[in-house]
């Protein structure tokens, strides 16, 4: 009997995906490849087989993907059978992608980046930001290689400021203040700081004299 090919599937069916051909409709029979060889010894048909598969949609919930736009490519998931989930691709200036999230506020499930997933049903998940935010140093009196420093905040992340970058000549470096004459809220050197805005610290002075003694 002469060998035939398999030929490939050309039916459609909405929220499957087609896995082979069978002999039998429930697939208790000969299960067949397409593009594989059959040999038949008799009138034979053939029944495609489908899988239930659930959509993953990603949002970016405030960014954009590859720098334009807010599409990022759904995701198929065979049903009953756990993958991980594509990196995220969004960015969203001046924030840090953080996680995903079902809800777009942050209120549902968190799920990490690349997380393996079972879903059961379509799905959306809403990338989660964190805002960077600028501390800005200042010499107000003093000098440096530079009469500013920045230093990046990360939202809701407690982190410490950077050394003290500058000196003044007959002055001695006290800590930082919110105003420059000292008259907002003051901060100890390399104090932690959660930031929940850009902000300005002003280097703060007291001087020195030096005492001579003659005999």
């Amino acid at each position: 009997t002469e060998s035939l090919t398999i030929p490939a599937n050309q039916f459609t069916r909405d929220g499957y995906i087609f896995t082979a051909w069978n002999t039998a409709p429930d697939g208790s029979g000969t299960k067949v490849a397409v593009q594989s060889k059959f040999s038949p010894t008799s009138d034979t048909t053939f029944y495609a087989q489908w899988h239930k598969v659930w959509m993953l949609h990603f949002d970016a919930n405030g960014g954009k993907y590859n720098g334009s736009g807010t599409t990022m490519p759904d995701q198929q998931f065979k049903d009953g059978e756990a993958q991980e989930i594509e990196a995220n691709v969004f960015t969203r200036e001046k924030h840090k992608f953080v996680c995903w999230n079902t809800k777009a506020d942050g209120s549902g499930d968190s799920i990490a980046d690349k997380q393996e997933l079972l879903l059961t049903s379509d799905t959306t998940l809403y990338a989660q930001w964190h805002e960077w935010y600028t501390i800005k140093l200042h010499a107000n009196g003093g000098s440096g290689s530079a009469t500013t420093f920045n230093q990046l905040f990360e939202e809701t992340v407690s982190k410490q400021l950077m050394d003290n970058p500058f000196s003044r000549s007959s002055y001695i470096f006290t800590g930082w203040n919110t105003h420059a004459d000292g008259s907002g809220v003051s901060y100890d050197d390399k104090a932690t700081i959660t930031a929940s805005s850009d902000m300005d610290l002003y280097a703060q002075w007291k001087a020195v004299y030096k005492l001579t003694f003659n005999g």
